[in-house]
């Protein structure tokens, strides 16, 4: 299943001494949806439309095709705000945001990896 979605970078929060300006508990311990531990630059969160889309669970790799031709893999490790009506992944960024990923309102396609 390929997918057309928003692209978004998250992290720990200002109020942690972190780069990101919203601030989640989960996010800001470490954690995905799952009490899992978020990897820098291997985790992921995916919205609701995106996962129902997709039919993909957490632990599951994803292959991203960026807006500006690069492709990088990330696991699925957190979800986002349950209430965004759109298609979107948010790349866990732990160290600061990164200005060659392609950002606000780019399209991607993005699909599940077969495991095995």
């Amino acid at each position: 299943m390929i997918l057309a979605v928003q692209v978004t970078q998250y992290g720990p929060s200002k109020a942690i001494g972190g780069w990101d300006g919203y601030e989640d508990s989960g996010t800001d311990a470490g954690l995905g949806c799952h009490n899992n531990q978020l990897e820098d630059g291997v985790s992921c969160a995916l919205s609701k439309p995106a996962e129902e889309a997709l039919l993909v669970r957490p632990g599951v790799w994803l292959e991203i095709l960026l807006a500006n031709g690069k492709t990088i893999e990330r696991r699925f490790d957190d979800r986002t705000d349950p209430d965004l009506p759109n298609a979107r992944v948010d790349l866990y960024q732990k160290e600061a945001f990164d200005q060659t990923i392609p950002d606000q309102g780019q399209v991607i396609a993005i699909k599940a990896i077969p495991i095995g």
